[in-house]
């Protein structure tokens, strides 16, 4: 029997959740999407991956370090996105991933300090001393206590001021990602750690113990409302100085997720390391809910993002799942990036791409229901498109669908069926007329 479900309707991440009461969830009716895409044909994704039986000419967009070689390989059009950053930095990235010209802000801030101006890396005051501010997941810490090198403890620096914003434009993505290259059309900056928290950032204190959360000095930001403006006021600026970078931020928590369209409002890519993980805990589910929530309204702004999915080799229903959740939350500038786990090889189209063709555009928005007796983050995700309709299941426990109505339903190798029975954690799809192709 089917647990009972109260159906929520899904409109942006500012809004409220609706409850109306329950309706079948194989409707089929009204005007396809608009589903209009503005960027390269090609959905395939790769996220520091790499082809594995197809050729880098099909690959759409392709996330790697700065300094690769392979967006070479990409045919005109990909999206070619260098990865970096621009939040803190370390003195490690003068030669390494990110190529960060560090000892050269280090003595452009000197200078401005000399000329009485407010430094631009980030200090706070703790036990009577000003102390830099460092980001936490770079120190390696063991008990509170850095196990890195320093070379690669990551100061924080201040986004929102103009000087910062020159300096990163003119000294960093012109001159060393895009090496003053004129055709930039297809070129973006990835940003990683885009875990926007506060208090992942901290002091070390006079026992080389890590302090987060510590208040950084006026003027920088003081707790983590500021935090975020600071953040809001980097993108919203980079837009007005510099149009032409388009930049790709590498998706983290925000801890509050009704903070995304704000923090997010002029950021025109993001990238996320795995959208389909499986894990039964309940903080594990707020998270998935969170982020299924942001980038389908994300996806919805027509905006670009590159998706990837872990998933075990030689698991078919592992990548169904994962496939799932992409058409749960695409938008139509959306790529997926399957890639195997503990390789860096991504799953080759030809396992995958036969869903989607069998089940045609997107009708709606995801709609979510929650299961009854648990409640949130306990829910059933769905959403219907023109030859059928996806599910994933993260209510907690097994759902037996009903498929009601007039017509008939078919699963991926044609058969026809009445219900479906969907395991929690996973993902699976119906359609309404016979597939073209053989079961997936």
């Amino acid at each position: 029997m089917q647990p009972a479900l109260n159906i929520v309707c899904f409109v942006a991440v500012l809004l409220p959740w609706v409850t109306t009461p329950a309706q079948p969830q194989n409707r089929h009716s009204g005007a396809v999407q608009v589903t209009t895409r503005t960027v390269t044909q090609s959905e395939i994704g790769l996220i520091f991956a790499y082809p594995t039986g197809f050729s880098w000419r099909d690959v759409g967009a392709y996330v790697g370090p700065v300094s690769s070689d392979n967006f070479a390989k990409l045919s005109a059009g990909a999206l070619k996105i260098q990865h970096g950053r621009f939040q803190h930095f370390e003195p490690a990235d003068d030669n390494t991933f990110a190529f960060f010209p560090y000892s050269r802000l280090k003595r452009y801030d000197a200078d401005e300090m000399s000329a009485g101006r407010q430094p631009l890396f980030v200090t706070a005051t703790y036990q009577g001393k000003k102390r830099p501010v460092y980001f936490s997941w770079s120190l390696g810490l063991r008990g509170n206590v850095p196990s890195t090198s320093r070379e690669q403890w990551m100061q924080a620096v201040d986004v929102s001021s103009d000087r910062f914003i020159d300096f990163w434009v003119n000294h960093y993505v012109r001159t060393v990602v895009w090496h003053n290259r004129l055709d930039i059309s297809d070129r973006w900056v990835g940003i990683d750690n885009c875990a926007f928290m506060w208090e992942l950032y901290g002091v070390i204190d006079d026992d080389g113990h890590f302090v987060s959360s510590v208040p950084w000095d006026a003027p920088y930001p003081q707790d983590s409302d500021q935090y975020l403006e600071s953040i809001k006021q980097f993108f919203h600026k980079l837009k007005q100085v510099a149009p032409e970078i388009k930049v790709m931020c590498n998706m983290g928590s925000l801890k509050d997720g009704s903070h995304f369209p704000s923090v997010y409002a002029d950021v025109p890519g993001l990238m996320a390391e795995n959208i389909s993980e499986a894990d039964p805990r309940e903080f594990a589910r707020l998270e998935q809910y969170d982020l299924l929530n942001s980038i389908s309204w994300f996806g919805s702004q027509n905006r670009v993002a590159v998706l990837r999915a872990i998933v075990q080799r030689d698991n078919a229903e592992d990548l169904r799942t994962a496939h799932m959740i992409y058409l749960l939350i695409k938008g139509p500038n959306f790529f997926f990036a399957p890639q195997f786990k503990d390789s860096p090889s991504a799953v080759p189209p030809d396992q995958y791409v036969d869903m989607r063709s069998d089940l045609g555009e997107p009708l709606a928005p995801m709609r979510i229901e929650r299961e009854g007796t648990k409640g949130h983050p306990y829910e059933m995700y769905s959403r219907n498109y023109q030859r059928g309709t996806v599910y994933v299941n993260w209510t907690g426990t097994t759902q037996e669908i009903a498929l009601l109505g007039n017509r008939h339903y078919f699963d991926s190798s044609g058969k026809r069926i009445t219900h479906i029975t969907v395991p929690d954690l996973t993902g699976t799809y119906v359609l309404i007329e016979a597939p073209k192709h053989s079961a997936h």
